[in-house]
C-alpha cells in the first residue's frame, strides 16, 4: 500500500511548498464529491478529506515530518488513499491518535447524523430517527441552527448549547422574578386605594361633581320659595342632568378599578404559570 508521499503523488524529498499544493490538488477533487448523489461516494469524499487533513498536519509540520520518515524507513506502511477504510483501520492501529482519527474511532460521520439509540445513519438535517423516532437533533437556543444532541457545541455559532440554554433560562427566571414583585406592589397599591395617575384624576372629577351637585340641590331648595316656575324647572332640570352625569360617573369609575385590579391579579397568575414552566424546562425538551 502507498505511504503518504505516494498518495500525493510526490518524492519523500519534496518541499513543503511542493507538499502543500499536492495536498491543496487533491483537496479540491475530492471536495467536489461531497455533494454527489451516492451516498457511498460522499461517505467516501468525506474519509479522504479527513484523511488528507491528517497528512497535512503530517507532513506540513517539522517534527512530525520527522517521526513519519523514520517510521517510513522502518517500513511501518500507511494504506492508500484508494481504500479510505483500509487506510483509516491501519492509521488507527497506531499507537497514538490524532483528534481526527479518534473522531472516526468513535464512529462519527459527517455525512449522516446517527442514532444513539438504533445506529440509523440519518441524512443530516433530521431530527428525528427515521428507523425508531427517537430525537437527534435540536435547534441551538443561540442561533436556532439544527445539530445533533449528540454535539456539544453549535457548529454554527459555537456556544456550549447547554451551558448557554441554563444562563438563558437563569436570566428569564430572574426577568419574571422581577415583573412579579412590580406587579405585586401594584395591587397592594391599587387594594390600598393608591390608584394610578388616570385614575386619580377621575377620582378627583367625581368630587368636584358630588361638590357642585349638592351645592345646585340647596340652591334649588331655596328656590322653592320664589314663585317662579320658569326658573324652578330650569334648576331642577340642571340638578337631576348634574345627578345623572355624577352617578354614571361613578359607576363608571367603579367599574374601570375593579377591571383594572381584575386584569393585574389575572397578570399575575400568567406569570407565575409562566415562571413554573421555565423552571421545569429541560435543554433536551426545548
Amino acid at each position: 500500500m502507498s505511504n503518504y508521499y505516494e498518495i500525493l503523488g510526490i518524492v519523500k524529498e519534496s518541499s513543503l511548498a511542493e507538499i502543500e499544493t499536492a495536498i491543496d490538488r487533491q483537496y479540491n477533487q475530492w471536495r467536489q464529491l461531497v455533494s454527489h448523489h451516492d451516498p457511498k461516494v460522499v461517505n467516501e469524499a468525506n474519509q479522504a478529506l479527513q484523511i488528507l487533513e491528517e497528512i497535512r498536519s503530517t507532513l506540513l509540520e517539522k517534527d512530525n515530518r520527522k517521526k513519519y520518515d523514520k517510521t517510513l524507513a522502518s517500513s511501518e506502511k500507511i494504506g492508500g488513499l484508494g481504500d479510505p477504510e483500509v487506510m483509516l483501520k491501519e492509521m488507527m492501529a497506531g499507537g497514538k491518535r490524532s483528534s481526527s482519527q479518534t473522531l472516526m474511532k468513535n464512529e462519527e460521520r459527517i455525512d449522516a447524523w446517527v442514532c444513539d439509540d438504533c445506529g440509523q445513519a440519518n441524512p443530516l438535517g433530521t431530527q428525528f430517527c427515521q428507523e425508531c423516532g427517537k430525537k437527534i437533533a435540536m435547534l441551538c437556543p443561540s442561533c436556532r441552527t439544527l445539530s445533533p444532541l449528540a454535539k456539544e457545541f453549535c457548529p454554527e455559532c459555537g456556544v456550549n448549547k447547554k451551558e448557554f440554554f441554563d444562563e438563558q433560562k437563569n436570566r428569564s427566571i430572574i426577568k419574571i422574578n422581577e415583573e412579579i414583585a412590580h406587579l405585586s406592589s401594584e395591587i397592594k397599591e391599587f387594594e390600598s386605594g393608591n390608584y394610578p395617575e388616570e385614575i386619580k384624576k377621575n377620582v378627583k372629577g367625581k368630587k368636584i361633581l358630588l361638590i357642585v351637585s349638592i351645592i345646585i340641590t340647596i340652591i334649588g331648595f331655596f328656590e322653592l320659595n320664589t314663585g317662579e316656575s320658569f326658573s324652578l324647572i330650569c334648576l331642577a332640570s340642571s340638578t337631576i342632568i348634574l345627578w345623572a352625569v355624577f352617578i354614571n360617573h361613578s359607576h363608571g369609575l367603579r367599574n374601570k378599578i375593579t377591571q383594572g385590579l381584575e386584569y393585574m391579579k389575572n397578570e399575575l397568575l400568567r406569570l407565575e404559570s409562566e415562571k413554573k414552566l421555565i423552571i421545569s424546562s429541560e435543554y433536551l425538551e426545548e
